[in-house]
């Protein structure tokens, strides 16, 4: 019998907390709680380094590309990819597509 009582109580004091959630939701009070801002560039923010500047550049291949590896532009160490086959170490490299961190580079004949 105690166990019914306590169920009942139970099930009254959930009953109460939905309604107050569903009435605060109607009335918006919750949408506070929601974010609605969107992080976009045209706004200012950037999530990682623009490496935009870096495009048609040349530079060289301080590791084996195959297809990862890292190459210096300018001074400046960067992790690339190659376009498409190995590229060998010391080769003169340039920077043809920048997607976000990927940085795609082809070796310059």
């Amino acid at each position: 019998m105690d166990v019914l009582i306590l169920l009942a109580i139970i099930l009254v004091v959930l009953g109460i907390a939905l309604a107050i959630i569903l009435r605060s939701a109607s009335r918006g009070r919750l949408a506070k709680l929601v974010l609605t801002d969107s992080l976009e560039k045209e706004k200012g923010f950037e999530g990682t380094e623009d490496f935009t500047s870096f495009l048609d550049k040349e530079g060289v291949a301080l590791t084996a590309l195959r297809p990862a590896g890292t190459a210096e532009f300018n001074g400046v160490k960067l992790d690339v990819v190659s376009e498409f086959d190995l590229i060998e170490k010391d080769s003169r490299v340039k920077i043809i597509k920048v997607e976000g961190r990927r940085i795609v580079v082809r070796k310059i004949e």
